[in-house]
């Protein structure tokens, strides 16, 4: 009797790890969490823990690496090796109210992001650790105060795209802009990428992790409604919305809405539009079928040339400089 009681016990215990293992990989459970961001990191106060502050003073070093985050802008930027295989670099340029897979990093705590924010020279560092990343994913930053983003090295798109757990460390990128009240960064992030999914269609390897990943990170509330209405008007993307909720309606449109962020009222801004209608006003299904609607449009009079709001050349792939400042390297998984 004892026996039968403790296999049942046993497989009763296995049985709520695996139903808590399901739910930890479902998306929007975790990024919810984050979004909240009145709980998000609530419990991260650890005075002690002055690391991450340390590091972006440019006083303390990341571990294993051992470098200073200005040598890791100067010496890193176009080490595209370094950055693509080095996994233990990305938890201190980026970091967060959550542990990584580095496990001699630590995770934000609430004190060090109050300093680390009233500290413009850190929060200078941190954008020249964003622009890093950008340059080895293939983008430019066109413009800090709107966050605009653009390609300009087709070869590392390429790279991302075949490069899956670079996603991870998009999605801690994300996470991190977004903690930092980096908002225009943030969005403007986001839009880039989903703009190579959809027009330029060089990112296929990433939908799943835009749409169920990077959209839900996003802490702007019009902003993040706005991109799922974009997301659910492509048809791609919106099937693979419609096949993982099971063509369920109630659970499309819980995608849809999202989880209101918790913010105070000082954190919300207000959003320039020019990058969402970059991408809503510009998502042909395919080249041919715009083609036909041109061609359509022309025949019967009623329109004349289409613009095209994509701005970028996706050719352009000039030499690189490292920014003004410093720049970073850190690790690979990062969610």
């Amino acid at each position: 009797k004892n026996k039968k009681q403790k296999t049942k016990k046993t497989f009763s215990l296995l049985k709520s790890k695996v139903g808590k293992k399901k739910e930890n990989r479902f998306p929007n459970a975790d990024l919810a969490r984050f979004r909240n961001q009145t709980t998000y990191g609530s419990r991260m106060r650890n005075k002690k823990i002055q690391v991450n502050l340390k590091f972006y003073k440019n006083t303390g070093k990341t571990r294993p690496d051992n470098v200073l985050v200005s040598t890791i802008h100067k010496e890193w930027f176009g080490n595209y090796e370094s950055l693509e295989y080095l996994h233990g670099y990305i938890q201190w340029l980026f970091p967060i109210h959550e542990k990584g897979m580095n496990w001699e990093s630590q995770p934000l705590q609430l004190q060090e992001r109050i300093k680390l924010m009233n500290d413009m020279n850190a929060m200078n560092r941190l954008v020249a650790s964003y622009r890093l990343m950008l340059d080895f994913f293939g983008f430019e930053l066109v413009d800090e105060g709107t966050g605009e983003i653009c390609v300009v090295n087709p070869k590392q798109i390429d790279n991302l795209n075949t490069h899956g757990h670079n996603f991870l460390r998009i999605c801690r990128i994300l996470k991190c802009l977004g903690l930092f009240k980096m908002f225009n960064l943030q969005t403007g992030f986001f839009v880039g990428l989903l703009r190579t999914i959809i027009i330029d269609k060089t990112l296929d390897n990433a939908k799943s992790s835009c749409v169920w990943y990077w959209s839900n990170a996003i802490l702007h509330d019009a902003d993040r409604i706005e991109l799922h209405q974009i997301i659910m008007e492509n048809s791609n993307l919106a099937n693979m919305v419609k096949g993982k909720a099971g063509k369920s309606n109630q659970k499309i449109t819980q995608f849809s809405a999202s989880t209101t962020t918790t913010m105070s009222e000082g954190d919300v801004t207000t959003r320039k539009p020019q990058l969402l209608a970059a991408i809503s006003s510009s998502t042909p299904e395919d080249d041919a079928s715009e083609q036909k609607q041109e061609t359509m449009d022309n025949q019967q009079g009623r329109g004349g040339k289409r613009t095209s709001t994509h701005s970028h050349e996706e050719g352009e792939n000039e030499p690189k400089k490292p920014p003004e400042g410093d720049v970073d390297v850190d690790a690979k998984y990062n969610q």
